[in-house]
């Protein structure tokens, strides 16, 4: 809860191994630092996100600004049954049919999952679109680790040669990032992925 990393105004994007209500509360009112989180489902405040969801004059459900076949739902007070938590949550049911049923059992008939954030200012879809970076996060920091770019393979333990290692992967990463990102990189990308099907149908 120290960490000397973390600034007012951040967002911390954290998975279920870390549910702390108290935790929770302590970023937002004295680290001023924001979470987003998803909760387990045998939270009872899990359970009273899905009730406020499914109350009729909650709202409509809106289409998942990314996945097809799912439906969202912004809510608020997500925080009403969790004990522990002092802050308040808003968040985000996200829902899908299960296999073989149509809706007409209500509730019933989907998979849930619902994502809280103390940052009350962000809307459903906002409050997936951040959660989703987590695990573009995940894997550049995987990247930065293993594979070609070597982050932590350090061939001198004078300080000044680790700083100039570390800065210069960490910007060759990104240049190669924004090059991917753009339009030619978008070809490259295309054009190896075809080469590597053409391999892989001879061997």
């Amino acid at each position: 809860m120290t960490i000397p990393m973390l600034r007012p105004g951040d967002t911390l994007l954290v998975d279920r191994a870390f549910i702390d209500g108290e935790t929770i509360s302590y970023m937002k009112k004295k680290r001023y630092v924001d979470v987003i989180i998803p909760l387990r489902s045998d939270m009872l405040a899990y359970e009273d996100s899905l009730v406020t969801a499914y109350r009729p004059d909650s709202g409509k459900w809106e289409d998942h600004p990314t996945r097809e076949g799912q439906e969202i739902k912004h809510i608020e007070h997500c925080e009403w049954m969790w004990e522990g938590c002092t802050v308040q949550l808003n968040g985000c049911v996200v829902r899908q049919l299960k296999e073989g049923k149509d809706g007409s059992g209500g509730r019933e008939d989907y998979e849930h999952i619902v994502f809280a954030s103390t940052n009350l200012d962000l809307t459903g879809k906002c409050i997936l679109k951040t959660y989703d970076l987590r695990s573009e996060i995940e894997e550049d920091h995987k990247q930065w680790k293993d594979g070609l770019w070597e982050m932590t393979e350090f061939t001198s333990t004078n300080l000044s040669q680790i700083l100039y290692h570390v800065i210069c992967v960490l910007l060759s990463y990104n240049l190669c990032q924004i090059y991917a990102n753009r339009s030619r990189g978008e070809i490259c990308r295309q054009d190896a992925s075809s080469a590597e099907e053409e391999a892989s149908a001879f061997t």
